[in-house]
Order: C-alpha cells, then structure tokens, then sequence
C-alpha cells in the first residue's frame, strides 16, 4: 500500500527494552503492555541464557545484536513481506507445524482453518510436505482445513484441483474463502470437491433488501446441500440480515 522498498531494523547501545529482559519485576500485573512487547524478544533471552555470560555489560551488548537479527525475523512472519522475499512456502509451513502443535497441546477438538499463499499450493514439494505432516498427525487430519482464496483458486484451477485431491487423500479438509462468482461460477463447484465455502461479504450485506442476493443465497445453499459442502457467512453487522439468513440452510452466520 506504501511502496515501501526498503525496511532498516537498527540496534542501539544502552537499550532500555534488552536490559528489561532480565528485570523479574517486569513481569508484574501493572505494565501488561511492555511485558507484551518484551515477549517478542524471548527467543533472544532464551539464547543469552544459555550463554552464561555473567559480565552484565558484555550481556547487555550481545542481547543488543542477537536483537537485531530477531526483529529481521519477525519481519519475515507478515505474509507480504514472507513472500517478496520468498520465503512465503516456508512462512505456511511453520504456521502449519503452529496449529498442529495448538491442536494436540490444548487438545482441540473442532476443525482449524489454515490460510495459504498461491505458491504453496502451486508449489510440488511443499504438497508433498503437507501430505507427510498430516500423515505424521493422522489422528487430527480431519481437524486441519486448508483454506484459498476464490482469487487465489482461478489463477490456476487445475492446480488447485490436484492441491485438493492430495489433501483429501490424507484425510484433511478444504476451504475456499472469499467466494464470489466472478471467480469461480456456481456451475463449477462439482468439480472442486470442497468441503466449506466462505462467502464474501458484498453477498451478505443488505441482503433483506437486495432480491438479487437473496436469491443467490437460495441457490448456493442448495447447491451445496447436493455437493455435501458447508457454506458460511460472515461479518453480518445488521439484525435483519442476520434473522434473514437464518432462513438458510447455512451451516454458520457470524457477525
């Protein structure tokens, strides 16, 4: 949105932020929101620990410069930046091994939707790592739902179409969000074998009012029912679009 080309993370001596990471009084109840933002640094104290490097001056500055690489790092987490500097196949599959580790730790027992990049789902051997990390988590496979934009799906059909398959084969689940028609018609849901479709917002959005939505709901909805897929809507902000809906057999409304 900014244009922005290039990004410089800069360290500074006598950082306050580095030397409250080792002040145990900053983990008190009355400063929530610098404990919040000292967290983001606990890999570097994490290492410093095992360090052992009892000079509080030399400390101090090592933390300073391990600082600098993990805030690089954390920069490399938003999916924009992840991907120009390609390292979006690798960003999904940490989010993937993130939500496994969540399912099993907390015991989870309802489905988890995981967003994708398009070049992951394009991309041969992050498909062949997918299958093998759901197959290494079979017991939760039905849990894992891989989710695609509408967008993201008609840039290449056919390779979705294979991306689905190989999910499916292993047990998990797959969603395409942000449905609208002009990108995928209605006619070619058959052919996707999806199991939940997010609808777009514009779909929802003063539908009480609008006859041409209504019945664009009315038809997906029985669409779906024959395919045996989902269909959600969300970001209902009106009451009466929200008592309109429950009219339809969707299998879930938020707001």
């Amino acid at each position: 949105m900014l244009n922005v080309s290039t990004i410089l993370v800069c360290g500074h001596s006598n950082c306050g932020g580095c030397s409250a990471l080792f002040m145990d009084d900053i983990t008190g109840n009355d400063i929530p929101h610098t404990r919040k933002w000292l967290e983001l640094a606990k890999g570097v104290k994490d290492k410093m620990i095992k360090l052992r490097i009892m000079d509080p001056a030399i400390r101090e500055w090592m933390t300073e410069q391990l600082n600098i690489v993990e805030q690089m790092n954390h920069l490399l987490s938003y999916p924009y930046i992840a991907e120009k500097y390609e390292k979006v196949v690798d960003f999904d599959k940490k989010v993937i091994e993130k939500v496994i580790q969540h399912i099993i730790i907390n015991s989870i027992k309802h489905d988890i939707s995981i967003n994708l990049s398009l070049e992951s789902i394009n991309n041969t051997a992050f498909i062949a790592w997918i299958k093998n990390k759901i197959i290494e988590n079979k017991t939760i496979a039905a849990q894992l739902v891989f989710c695609a934009t509408a967008y993201a799906v008609a840039k290449n059909v056919d390779k979705f179409k294979f991306f689905a398959d190989e999910i499916h084969k292993c047990g998990a689940k797959i969603i395409i969000k942000r449905f609208e028609t002009k990108f995928i018609p209605l006619g070619n849901l058959k052919d996707f074998n999806l199991d939940y479709i997010r609808l777009a917002r514009d779909y929802t959005c003063d539908i009480c009012k609008d006859h041409s939505k209504q019945s664009f709901i009315e038809s997906i909805s029985d669409l779906a029912g024959l395919l045996n897929i989902k269909v959600l809507a969300e970001n209902v902000k009106d009451d009466e679009d929200m008592e309109f809906l429950k009219k339809y057999n969707l299998y879930a409304v938020s707001r």
